[in-house]
């Protein structure tokens, strides 16, 4: 019963976070060239840090896993949580710190996809899929 509960818990969050959303405003996609993809702590610190910078509690997105055959899996963010200025400065502080990472890898690692404004309907079928999708707070 209370595997239930927290099942109805859950989807409720998961369908009210995609009804509040025209757009999501940040994708990041962790990807592989041959090896794996690439850690999520310089994504998670980026987000701490920036959590503590704006006193921020948590910021919350969606991740989504087994996109490939090498752990391939995105976040999905709707950042509900920031205004228009602090949403701005860590999508910018985001893509600052993956273009460092980028122009320090091998050819060999994975690595980071960004991508800002996406249509909900390039998600929908993934985020409605309890086995791969469950929501995170960072």
């Amino acid at each position: 019963m209370k595997k239930i509960i927290l099942f109805l818990f859950l989807f409720a969050g998961i369908l009210q976070m995609n009804s509040q959303t025209k757009n999501y405003p940040l994708t990041i996609n962790f990807y592989s060239v041959c090896c794996g993809t690439p850690d999520d702590n310089l994504i998670k610190n980026t987000i701490k840090t920036f959590k503590k910078q704006y006193k921020i509690k948590t910021i919350k997105a969606f991740h989504v896993s087994k996109l490939g055959k090498e752990g391939e899996h995105a976040y999905v963010f709707i950042l509900s949580e920031l205004n228009n200025t602090q949403r701005k400065n860590l999508i910018l502080k985001l893509q600052k710190t993956i273009a460092i990472w980028d122009s320090n890898k091998t050819s060999s690692q994975g690595g980071y996809s960004i991508t800002e404004n996406v249509d909900p309907s390039d998600w929908k079928a993934l985020l409605n899929d309890k086995t791969r999708t469950k929501i995170v707070a960072l």
